[in-house]
């Protein structure tokens, strides 16, 4: 999971985000503690209605089609269903 450069790629700091963060800001300091010390998906969720994406890209592999497991680090291969 790599939350930071999520934020990067999308043209925010840490400083912007935290600051535009609802229903109050926090500090960048806080932001940044929080996002290094597993976040919860409340976090997660704020700081992805700030930088305008879904929670699920905080977990993407930019290489191909599979997400990380937050609490095991296990890679998910996802697929298109055919129905």
């Amino acid at each position: 999971m790599d939350i930071k450069r999520v934020i990067k790629e999308r043209g925010y700091t840490l400083e912007r985000v935290a600051n535009e963060i609802k229903p109050r800001p926090i500090s960048k300091g806080t932001l940044s503690q929080s996002i290094n010390n597993n976040p919860t998906i409340d976090t997660l969720q704020r700081i992805a209605d700030v930088i305008g994406c879904s929670v699920g890209d905080f977990f993407a592999d930019e290489l191909s089609n599979t997400i990380v497991c937050p609490k095991c680090g296990t890679k998910l291969k996802v697929t298109e269903s055919k129905d």
